[in-house]
């Protein structure tokens, strides 16, 4: 077809008659030009009259998912109680009862999430009255505060120079310490107020006994007065206390022959112990005064002790019992000659007088001192 030309093309009409219409052509190059030129511009019109889309709709504060809640690491340490401006540690009070509760545990004594807490609340106690007398002996007016600080600072001289020595050097000795988490600085601070309450228990207690070594004079009267007092103490049969359990049902025998074997190799309570068994139930924990008649094979067992003993499966009204001794304290027959009797007389004698003097000089120093307990410290106990 010549440039230029129309082209006649049919077209069908709405009667089904052909009709001819007349297309003007343009060359091959010039048309895919223009058919360029019409794509650019429809696409660049469209750019610009469609917006663009909508970011998402952040979903309803109902729909979103609940933020949990923000979760704390657990304390390393917290303050149980301050005297004045000298802090308690849960980390010290726990050192300090670490030695009585792993007594009680080795004489077989079960001890109980709820008494160790009690035992801490007893230790704390203890902590803070002794910090009180440390922190009062300024103001008590025995010495001088020169002479508190002088003896003070020769004695943690005189510990210093010890242990450098035992260590080698001052840098050993420093190591020591950060081997233990603690400084000189703080290894002197501890150390200065245990040295203070010394000093005070010294002032306040040794001073008014009347002696340097702090022994009370006690007559024969005295002695002779405090025995027919207290003769329950030296004459007396066995006291015991044990933890019992009971199997009933046809394999009670071998379930009481395997308890008491596994009782013997470990101290768990009475419940623990029985909880193992489908048999067994246990009977808690009784004392010599309290024990039923028909249960009279274990009170025979427990009366010859030691603490921690368990017994041998014991047949009683067609059930089977084992027992574990929880404390004993031997029969004795102690007369006023004895000397072993008038020794343990001096000492409590000794030990009660002392125990006066010190609770005289605790309540003195109450007024001297301030002290706040944290009032999460049964939590911290956790």
């Amino acid at each position: 077809m010549a440039e230029g030309n129309d082209a006649q093309e049919p077209i069908a009409t709405a009667h089904g008659a052909t009709a001819v219409a007349t297309v003007p052509t343009l060359p091959h190059h010039r048309a895919m030009r223009s058919l360029s030129l019409l794509l650019f511009a429809a696409a660049a019109a469209a750019q610009v009259e469609t917006p663009p889309p909508a970011p998402p709709a952040p979903p309803a504060a109902s729909q979103q998912p609940a933020a949990g809640p923000r979760q704390r690491p657990p304390p390393i340490d917290m303050v149980v109680a301050t005297v004045n401006d000298s802090a308690i540690l849960l980390s010290e009070l726990r050192s300090v009862s670490l030695g009585t509760i792993r007594s009680l545990r080795a004489s077989g004594r079960i001890v109980s999430p709820n008494e160790e807490s009690l035992l801490l609340l007893r230790e704390l106690k203890g902590l803070i009255d002794k910090r009180r007398l440390a922190l009062s002996i300024h103001s008590m007016g025995i010495y001088t505060p020169e002479q508190i600080d002088g003896y003070v600072k020769s004695v943690l001289e005189q510990e210093r120079v010890e242990k450098q020595r035992d260590v080698g050097s001052m840098l050993g000795l420093s190591q020591a310490l950060k081997d233990e988490g603690r400084t000189w600085p703080t290894y002197e601070r501890e150390q200065r107020l245990e040295k203070l309450s010394e000093f005070a228990e010294d002032a306040t207690v040794r001073r008014r006994l009347g002696s340097s070594n702090g022994t009370l004079f006690l007559t024969p009267r005295m002695l002779r007065e405090t025995y027919e007092r207290e003769k329950a103490a030296f004459v007396h049969e066995a006291h015991w206390r044990v933890a019992m359990i009971e199997f009933t049902g046809p394999d009670a025998k071998d379930h009481a022959v395997g308890a008491a074997a596994s009782w013997a190799l470990q101290a768990m309570s009475a419940r623990e112990m029985a909880a193992s068994f489908p048999d067994a139930r246990s009977l808690g924990e009784t004392g010599d005064d309290g024990l039923a008649d028909h249960l009279r094979p274990v009170a025979e067992f427990a009366k010859k002790g030691p603490a921690g003993a368990v017994s041998p499966p014991l047949e009683i009204r067609g059930a089977w019992y084992v027992a574990r001794v929880l404390q004993y304290l031997p029969a004795e027959n102690g007369r006023f000659e004895d000397p072993e009797v008038q020794a343990r007389l001096r000492l409590a004698l000794q030990n009660r007088v002392r125990t006066e003097f010190e609770k005289q000089a605790i309540e003195r120093a109450e007024d001297r001192t301030v002290v706040w307990k944290s009032p999460n410290f049964t939590r911290g106990l956790d």
